[in-house]
């Protein structure tokens, strides 16, 4: 009888699907731990380049000491009937935000590249591969130079929507632009 997870059961049945070869495989030995090494590097530059999707973090530990306290309060509080005014999902190290990709590279901003942001930050949801009639395959960053006016114009317009807006771009939950990131971002949907 199994009593857990197995781990070599679930490659199994990746790699008895075709699956062997795994593009961005996450190499646990070489890179949990170890910093921002070259075999994470790797990675993380095909994402940047919108060739695979974003490796997870390289250290074990992705979350603030303090930000997780005090989320872990605010939600005993609310548990035991203190509304919630705070967001208990602000737990990560703002240090980690852009090797998480939850927001670009720095060195795309400090570049003033709204392109390459466009690439890292909507690609993975904005590209060839989503069923054309989904609305946002209209938004097709490996097209940008193509693209409509008024698409890169309803772009636009949902970038700089209230952060909590329903179709707000990026979409909170997974992402997203400063101020002047969007500024980047909306010169580059300008051209």
């Amino acid at each position: 009888m199994h009593s857990g997870p197995d781990p070599a059961a679930l490659e199994g049945l990746v790699e008895n699907h075709g699956f062997q070869l795994q593009p961005n495989e996450f190499n646990t030995g070489k890179i949990l731990d170890q910093g921002v090494s070259t075999t994470w590097m790797t990675l993380y530059a095909n994402s940047k380049s919108g060739t695979d999707i974003p490796p997870p973090y390289h250290e074990n530990r992705v979350t603030d000491p303090a930000k997780l306290a005090a989320a872990t309060t605010a939600y005993k509080n609310a548990m035991a009937g203190t509304p919630l005014t705070t967001d208990i999902r602000d737990v990560f190290l703002d240090s980690a935000m852009s090797d998480l990709t939850f927001a670009p590279s720095p060195d795309l901003v400090t570049a003033n590249n709204g392109t390459g942001i466009m690439v890292q930050i909507c690609q993975q949801c904005h590209n060839p591969s989503l069923d054309q009639t989904e609305t946002r395959a209209k938004f097709d960053v490996t097209k940008l130079s193509t693209m409509s006016r008024e698409e890169k114009d309803k772009a636009i317009l949902r970038l700089g929507l209230d952060p909590t807006a329903f179709r707000r771009m990026p979409p909170p939950r997974f992402r997203g632009l400063s101020p002047s990131e969007i500024a980047i971002v909306t010169s580059a949907l300008m051209q």
